[in-house]
């Protein structure tokens, strides 16, 4: 099978006139460059807009890096509320006896005391997101 000429032509034109640099006194294609700030400076206007990390705010969900929020995780404003919540109620019984004043050893055993909460509703595709 062989393509039609002129459609890949048309399709190597349009990629060629979106990337490759344009002398601005002739319209040819520039080839040489003065020195290497000059290439770094095409290199930032051509795929800088492309790769450009996304802002939460600016009206789209980016799908890789934006989830929807919830306290302050997520991006609420791009992506809306995390909707699939669920009140957890937390009961810390340590498994030793502390008595009444040893204040400073409840306080000791609650500092060094953290946990993980998980989901696999996020982003399905992948494995589980914890914080």
């Amino acid at each position: 099978y062989q393509r039609n000429s002129q459609t890949a032509h048309s399709v190597t034109a349009t990629i060629s006139n979106a990337i490759v640099p344009q002398n601005d006194n002739t319209d040819e294609d520039q080839t040489v460059y003065a020195d290497k700030s000059e290439v770094y400076g095409w290199l930032r206007s051509t795929f800088e807009p492309i790769w450009a990390d996304p802002k939460c705010g600016d009206g789209t969900c980016s799908q890789q890096t934006e989830y929807p929020g919830f306290g302050r995780f997520g991006c609420t404003p791009d992506c809306g509320a995390y909707t699939h919540l669920t009140t957890v109620h937390v009961e810390i019984t340590p498994k030793y006896n502390i008595a009444e004043d040893e204040d400073d050893l409840r306080a000791s055993f609650l500092s060094l005391t953290s946990w993980n909460f998980c989901t696999t509703e996020l982003f399905p595709e992948n494995a589980e997101t914890c914080w």
